[in-house]
């Protein structure tokens, strides 16, 4: 076949020259240009090794973390060796379930991988316009799609640890232990919040835990919401003698930053039993959000699948062939980031099997690159990153290609994502956010569409989810809740829908709604 006829989709076009940058803008074009080539070159001198390394980050500063700090890592080595890893994200992802095409698909139900770009998985099942998919790069480019930033960025917070009591964290009380689960429970016991609110001054009420300031709001004498906080790692700990400190609701957190507005200010309510006053300071509202977030119900969507392998099988290179343990295919990924944050301008979560540190972390931003996959070199326009087949000599993958597709095209994607912030009684703290980089080539067919492609390393994300849009957390019991909030405690019907919330672990989202709805407001 000759170049011209694989070239045609790109004849004639008249591609529009937008600079590569890194997300903050902190690098010049000539630095980019070095790190991607300097990339591109080890990838070709040692695939296997390099196809291993993570992914490199850097901070909103754009200080270059080689490698992830310890402190930032959400497992710990052993847990990734031990496979215990695999085992809580595949715990998670069997609950995601969506309705696709008329039918409802859940991850659980399976016992199966909604892998690869076709199929049910697919950026249209995932992305808000779904039926308006941008799907070629020249589209991508002409509507000004390199790069995109949320104009209301997903906020910072704490994904809740199960061994500090999740939502029954007292985070604000300087004497709570927090080295270990046992050791905080103790403290928790031996300082009770009924005699806390009951013989406290108010400045000690107010150190209380979140959970803990819900159950005197709905004048709950059981503790049930709080005491439930605590039986997350009970049940660790009576089986394997420890709680694991990656263990918590991040996934809860990662969709209430996206989906909730940003709880700013102090709320003083009083408590259900009218006696006396209570202070919810943003993280304890954002404690709340997020606890409603990680076990009440609501719609989303996902792509992506489980992949309950440790160490997955891969090839001479290094490439993972294992097909339960490839997805998301760098097609699927492409075309969900470009548009969901470019056109739809709203966020995506992704999570990462294989990169231990991102978990459930919602996008904020995203710019892509090009290179040129058979010369290895950062390139500035998409005419130059395009190599046919029938040209490409040094392909890697070529075992892995679609028959469909013509030719590739190189993109490095610096992905920006937010991270966590610990909680605290301060108001107007400011958000943080990582950037990180990942490498791939894109497979397009003789539409210039784009249909598949490789990753270029194993530390990838590989699953996808967003609640829908508009869609609300609830817990079932929600109607039992019928009278007007006006002023002064619940009213007695919320109090009374509440407790029987707690009863299964969920705060009662009218509550939790009306805590957002005031620290947030003007």
């Amino acid at each position: 076949m000759k170049k011209t006829t694989q070239r045609f989709a790109f004849c004639g076009l008249t591609l529009a020259l937008l600079l590569p940058s890194t997300i903050a803008e902190t690098r010049d074009d000539k630095a980019l240009e070095s790190e991607i080539n300097s990339f591109l070159r080890r990838w070709h001198e040692d695939t296997r090794r390099v196809i291993n390394e993570p992914p490199t980050r850097w901070t909103q500063d754009g200080v270059v973390l080689p490698t992830a700090k310890p402190e930032e890592l959400r497992f710990s080595p052993e847990a990734i060796l031990s496979g215990a890893a695999i085992e809580e994200r595949d715990r998670l992802r069997s609950g995601f379930c969506m309705t696709w095409q008329g039918k409802k698909k859940c991850l659980g139900d399976r016992n199966g991988i909604l892998a690869g770009v076709d199929g049910s998985d697919r950026p249209e099942a995932l992305v808000d316009h779904g039926a308006y998919l941008v799907s070629t790069l020249q589209e991508l480019e002409s509507s000004g799609l390199r790069r995109s930033w949320l104009p209301a960025e997903p906020w910072s917070g704490d994904y809740w640890a199960y061994f500090k009591g999740v939502a029954g964290w007292r985070y604000a009380d300087g004497g709570f232990p927090g080295a270990d689960w046992l050791s905080n429970i103790q403290y928790i016991a031996a300082n009770p919040a009924d005699w806390i609110y009951r013989n406290s001054p108010s400045w000690a009420v107010n150190l209380l835990s979140p959970s803990e300031k819900y159950d005197l709001l709905v004048n709950d004498p059981q503790l049930e919401l709080t005491r439930g906080q605590w039986e997350y790692g009970r049940a660790q700990y009576r089986k394997n003698g420890n709680v694991e400190p990656w263990m918590g609701i991040c996934q809860g957190w990662a969709a209430a930053a996206m989906m909730i507005p940003r709880p700013r200010s102090v709320v003083r309510l009083v408590a259900g039993d009218g006696w006396r006053t209570l202070d919810f300071y943003p993280s304890d509202i954002q404690a709340l959000a997020s606890l409603l977030w990680a076990t009440g119900e609501f719609e989303s969507r996902f792509a992506g699948g489980r992949c309950r392998v440790a160490n997955p099988a891969t090839d001479a290179n290094g490439r993972i062939v294992d097909p339960d343990c490839f997805d998301a295919n760098p097609a699927l990924w492409h075309l969900a980031v470009t548009n969901q944050l470019g056109v739809s301008r709203r966020s995506l979560t992704m999570d990462a099997t294989y990169d231990y540190e991102v978990w459930n972390q919602p996008i904020v931003g995203y710019s892509y690159s090009y290179f040129n996959p058979q010369t290895r070199t950062y390139v500035r326009t998409l005419e130059e990153a395009w190599v046919p087949f029938a040209y490409f000599t040094t392909d890697r993958f070529a075992a892995y290609r679609s028959p469909e597709a013509l030719g590739v095209v190189g993109i490095a994607m610096d992905v920006s994502y937010m991270i966590g912030r610990p909680p605290s009684h301060a108001t107007g703290e400011p958000d943080y956010y990582r950037t990180v980089r990942y490498y791939y080539d894109l497979e397009l067919n003789a539409s210039a569409k784009v249909i598949g492609g490789e990753w270029y390393q194993n530390a990838h994300p590989d699953f996808l989810w967003v609640p829908i849009p508009g869609a609300r957390a609830v817990s079932q019991y929600e109607d039992l809740a019928t009278e007007t909030w006006t002023a002064g405690p619940p009213p007695t019907t919320w109090q009374l829908a509440a407790r029987e919330a707690s009863k299964v672990g969920t705060p009662l989202a009218r509550i939790v709604e009306a805590l957002i709805a005031l620290s947030s407001g003007p």
